[in-house]
């Protein structure tokens, strides 16, 4: 987020001299991560949050991106949150820069007294820019106003730019030849995870009873490789059976591959992160999740990586065993390089993504509370096509209205099919089939799985924005929950120049 407008400048005049061979534009970008302690009411310890954050700068000085709190310290396990960003950045002085701002957000956790779980939080702050990053200081106020949280605090910002290489939509599928660009390839990979969680004998849960249960998760992981053999990833899972609906884990942090042997390659990871929810004691949420295992190889770019290891809480009673299985594509994207940097990678293809924002309604849900009034909740989707027709979908969605929903969350991912009216329409009808994990608000939703079938139409305003509409049947697996699901809201499409990895 944080460019001064002479680097912007140059950015984006060296990338306009590339673009009648590539379609390429570099968008400046940051990622920020953020520590805050809010104050908790009723004599509960404050609940410390690090928000992690993707921000578009849309001008040098105007910014806006969404991103996800996850709570790591105090009384209650189980906070995440998700929230939207927009603020204004200036240089006062030198390297200094003043920065304002505000959040809105959804979110809450087990026993967090957030009401129907939307936030909002005005900011205001000083940075320093260094050359690779920035530091700064913030101080916030952040209000739920239908709970009972409405806290002052300061924040620790720490932002580190870095820019995105994208073309227009309308490029999706088409290939090109680099030979005549300065191109360079980075290494990225996302998988699709199943795990599970093997307590010890003696783990407790909230209550203080001895519950040692197996759990079944299911999830999401992204990498980047750094070098030819280290990398750094961010997972997302959610439990889907063995008594725990509503625990969910985000993850963190650094890895390090290596091949044995052919086609199979050592991996080694240490996430950090956040994770509770249900009756699971990880204390204040903080967890750690070393791991070790092996990467077979069945193509170049699919690979099947099977992991053990070991997750602790050390504030709270829960630590297990683990083991997980995470089907793998690896895919490698062009960016704009130097001359030095450039390499030869052959023939490319634009690969198409969608971002999708949306509003999601459920109407009559059936609760184990004595209450039936629809549910509000924000939903974030992002596509990968398969073609012009097919594509594969993840969505988080995080309740803000509704009777005591506060902290309700779904993870869901799935594939879907998308055909227009007729040729060269603008609007198409599309169908999903999405399964996941839910749980909070007193749904009455099992262990946590849940499948969603759905159908709507996208109206294209342009090759990027589109707004689109659906209604489906959330549907839980194990409980009596069943609600009709409207969603409503607005699309964004760009693609990449990628090649799945050799």
């Amino acid at each position: 987020m944080r460019l001064n407008s002479l680097f912007t400048a140059m950015l984006l005049s060296f990338s306009a001299s590339l673009w009648a061979d590539t379609g390429l534009q570099s968008q400046p970008m940051s990622f920020q991560m953020t520590y805050q302690q809010y104050n908790m009411p009723n004599g509960l310890q404050p609940l410390g949050t690090v928000t992690l954050e993707g921000l578009v700068n849309f001008t040098p000085n105007w910014y806006g991106g969404l991103g996800l709190d996850n709570g790591v310290s105090g009384d209650h396990s189980g906070y995440f949150a998700l929230n939207f960003e927009g603020g204004y950045q200036h240089p006062i002085y030198g390297p200094i820069w003043i920065d304002l701002g505000s959040k809105v957000g959804a979110g809450g956790g087990h026993e967090t007294p957030v009401g129907s779980g939307l936030y909002y939080q005005p900011y205001a702050g000083l940075s320093y820019h260094f050359s690779y990053f920035n530091l700064g200081v913030d101080y916030s106020y952040v209000n739920f106003p239908s709970g009972s949280i409405h806290s002052s605090q300061a924040e620790l910002v720490l932002t580190v730019p870095f820019t995105f290489d994208y073309a227009n939509a309308d490029k999706a599928g088409d290939l090109f030849d680099e030979s005549s660009t300065d191109l360079a390839m980075s290494r990225d990979y996302f998988g699709v995870i199943g795990e599970g969680y093997f307590p010890a004998s003696n783990v407790t849960n909230t209550s203080g009873q001895i519950d040692n249960s197996n759990i079944q998760l299911l999830g999401v992981e992204m990498g980047h490789y750094f070098t030819a053999h280290a990398f750094g990833f961010i997972q997302g899972t959610g439990a889907v059976h063995g008594h725990s609906d509503g625990y969910a884990a985000v993850l963190v942090g650094p890895g390090y591959e290596m091949p044995i042997l052919h086609s199979v390659n050592l991996v080694g990871k240490l996430g950090v992160g956040s994770g509770g929810g249900a009756s699971i004691n990880t204390g204040g949420g903080f967890i750690i999740q070393p791991t070790l295992g092996l990467d077979f190889l069945m193509t170049p770019s699919l690979s099947a990586e099977l992991d053990g290891g070991y997750l602790d809480a050390p504030g709270g009673t829960f630590d297990a065993a683990t083991m997980s299985l995470m089907l793998k594509y690896r895919f490698d994207n062009a960016y704009l390089a130097d001359a030095d940097e450039s390499s030869s990678t052959g023939q490319l293809a634009y690969q198409g993504w969608r971002l999708r924002i949306l509003n999601e309604t459920y109407f009559d849900p059936e609760r184990t509370l004595n209450n039936n009034d629809p549910i509000q909740l924000a939903n974030v989707n992002v596509d990968y096509s398969l073609n012009h027709y097919f594509y594969l979908t993840g969505q988080g969605a995080f309740a803000y209205a509704g009777y005591n929903v506060g902290g309700y969350f779904s993870g869901m991912i799935g594939a879907g099919v998308q055909v227009p009216l007729y040729h060269n329409s603008p609007i198409s009808a599309f169908a999903e089939a999405l399964g996941g994990a839910a749980g909070g608000a007193g749904l009455d939703i099992g262990d946590g799985a849940m499948v969603e079938p759905l159908v709507g139409l996208n109206a294209q305003l342009n090759s990027s924005w589109g707004l689109q509409a659906s209604v489906g049947r959330l549907i839980s697996l194990q409980g009596s929950f069943g609600s009709t699901v409207l969603n409503a809201g607005v699309t964004y499409s760009f693609s990449t120049l990628s090649q799945p990895h050799s």
